[in-house]
Order: structure tokens, then sequence, then C-alpha cells
């Protein structure tokens, strides 16, 4: 468990199960999450999608799964390794509403049948979305994920990803007109993602990247109607290719951090609209960023000139209650139903330091 990892952990209440076999995205009652630790020898060589039953994929002869599930606004942290002759590697990691850390470790030969180490875990929340102008109407609830982390890669098939995907009610998102994938790789044009990757091709090749992104995602919803939505993220660290290149391949895969950058706003008909309440079945004001980061009301994991602009606009409002504040209110620091002096006091706090946590 990396340093990361370790600290998150210590925070929260676990009101987690024992470990289970098989669980994914769809075993999650909302208000609730998941997290999924697995290392082992040999996987089929696809990349799931987070979210997915990763125990599935690692059914190998002493792979080890390490999984459960979260109720509430609560987190759970889990662990797995494997070793062998020529074999390493490990993941871990911890889930909570809104919050994702983990890393994986592989080192295997390159002759392996695609040896492979992940954590996968996030969280899932009801929501209701209500505008009077609007009930029964289609809208889209458009919000921002933050990634941070770092990949790394060694000798001839070492390969890595970090990876955020976004369902509703237990289905992937689809992409649509609102949706941006950031600075993330390109994987396709079906769903929503976010995904940052590298891989090594010769046997004295190592590659390094580090991962700090923001994807804007989109759910189309009905007012007035509860839906459910559910984020997962993934650390993978596993193979290229399976060979007969003498040696052994490396590679790390490491979330630093995966976090709700918050709701950017409530459309109709491709255009923001006022007036909308957003609650949860957690109590969570997911107009808020979430992270420890009170301030980045865009996301982006700074507090800065852009994020001024927005709390000034919000600052002359004053009411959360007006039709015109953003969805959730975000420049509300304090929670008490007002952008006001209170508010700036925070927001310049975490304006000077400029970087998020």
């Amino acid at each position: 468990m990396n340093a990361a990892t370790q600290a998150f952990a210590t925070t929260g209440l676990c009101l987690c199960t024992s470990a289970l076999a098989g669980l994914s995205q769809s075993s999650v009652t909302a208000p609730g999450g998941l997290a999924q630790a697995c290392a082992g020898p040999q996987t089929p060589g696809n990349n799931p999608w987070p979210g997915d039953d990763f125990a599935s994929y690692h059914t190998a002869a002493g792979s080890d799964v390490d999984e459960g599930l979260f109720a509430g606004n609560s987190s759970d942290s889990r662990s797995a390794s494997y070793s062998a002759a020529n074999y390493s590697s490990s993941s871990s990691g911890t889930a909570a509403m809104g919050v994702v850390v983990g890393d994986a470790h592989n080192d295997a030969p390159n002759n392996s049948l695609f040896a492979q180490a992940d954590f996968n875990g996030g969280w899932k929340d009801t929501f209701l979305i209500a505008n009077a102008a609007y009930t029964g109407q289609t809208g889209y609830l458009v919000f921002k994920l933050h990634v941070t982390g770092s990949l790394a890669a060694a000798k001839f098939a070492g390969s890595a990803n970090l990876r955020v995907a976004g369902y509703k009610d237990n289905a992937r998102l689809a992409t649509n007109a609102f949706f941006d994938k950031g600075n993330s790789d390109v994987l396709g044009t079906t769903w929503q993602y976010g995904n940052w990757a590298l891989s090594t091709g010769n046997v004295n090749e190592t590659k390094n990247k580090s991962v700090n992104g923001v994807v804007t995602f989109s759910c189309p919803f009905t007012f007035g109607t509860t839906f459910n939505l559910g984020i997962y993220g993934l650390a993978r660290a596993g193979m290229r290719s399976a060979s007969g290149v003498a040696g052994n391949s490396t590679a790390d895969a490491i979330l630093t951090k995966l976090n709700w950058g918050g709701i950017v706003g409530v459309y109709v008909d491709g255009s923001p609209v006022s007036g909308s309440a957003v609650s949860s079945g957690t109590g969570i004001n997911w107009g808020l960023p979430i992270g420890n980061c009170p301030g980045d009301l865009n996301g982006d994991g700074f507090v800065d000139d852009s994020d001024f602009v927005l709390f000034v606009v919000a600052y002359n409002l004053l009411d959360c209650a007006d039709p015109s504040m953003p969805a959730g209110c975000p420049s509300d620091l304090t929670g008490d139903g007002f952008v006001d002096d209170a508010d700036f006091v925070q927001f310049v706090f975490a304006y000077n330091n400029l970087i998020c946590p």
C-alpha cells in the first residue's frame, strides 16, 4: 500500500462486507461502493472496464482476490498479492464516497500469460433533480472528475494504465455532446471514460508518465425521477504481450486520487438551466468538489483565477436558493445556504495555496 493509500485509509468509517467472490458495480446498493484488489500469474489479456468483475479475470491457480462492499457514506480498503519464482505482483487501495486511491505493481516473465495486478473501486449514490419548470422532461447532469497519479513500465512488455468510467442505473454512460475526455488517451467514441496508459516494446526500454487530468461527464436523467449514478476507477499493471523473449518486464500504476470535481451544471436542450435542486441518498452536496480541496470550483485541481470568477458570481447572488445559483451551490464552502464573507475567507485561503492537496 503506497503512502497516499495509507493516509486515506485511516479516515472514515468502514461498514464493509467480508471478502466475497465476483463483485462488480452492479453488486453495489446505492448509496455505497466497491473495493476490489486482484493479483495473479495469468489473465485473459484484455483490459476490463472500471466497475467490472475483476475476480473473473483472476482465476488462475494461486491468484489473490480481496474484495468487499461498503454502505452509505463510508469506505473500504483491500489488498492482494501474488509471488512465485520470477513473479511478484500486488495491488491495494481504498474506495469511499467521492474519492478512490489505489496502486498496482507487476513483475513477471515475458512468456507469462498476461500476469496482472489491479485495484478496482468506486461509489454509487442516488440522485433526484427537481425543477418545477421541467418536471418530467429529460435533462443532463454535467460534472467533473479529477484524476492524478503516475505510470511506469520497463523492459520488453510492461503495460500500465489508469481509467475512470461512469454508470447510470448500472449501465455505462454513453458519449454525448457534453462529454469531454480532457487530456486522457483515446479509447473509442461509444462510452464516456478517462484513460491514461503506456507500454514498452523492447528489452531496454523504460517509460514513465505523470497523470493529472480532468474529465467532464454527462448523465441523462428525468426531472423528478430518482436515478443511481456510479463512478469507478482502475489502476492496472500488467503485460503488453506474451512472448518467448527472455527476462522479465515490470509495470506500476499509482492512482494518487480519483475525486469528484463537482457539478458543472444542469442542462436542457443544450443549455444550462437555473433553479434546479439536486439531492442525494447520502445527503452529500455533490455540487462541491470532494477530496479536501475547497475552492476548486471547476474541478481542475487548482484554485486560481478561473475559480475566482465563479466565486464572485455566486457571492453576488448570495442566497443558494436563488434560481440563478449554479446547481448544488458549490461556492457555499461553509454549507450554511449562503455565499458570503465566511465563504470568502475559506476561498482566499485555498486561493493562496493554489494547488489542491
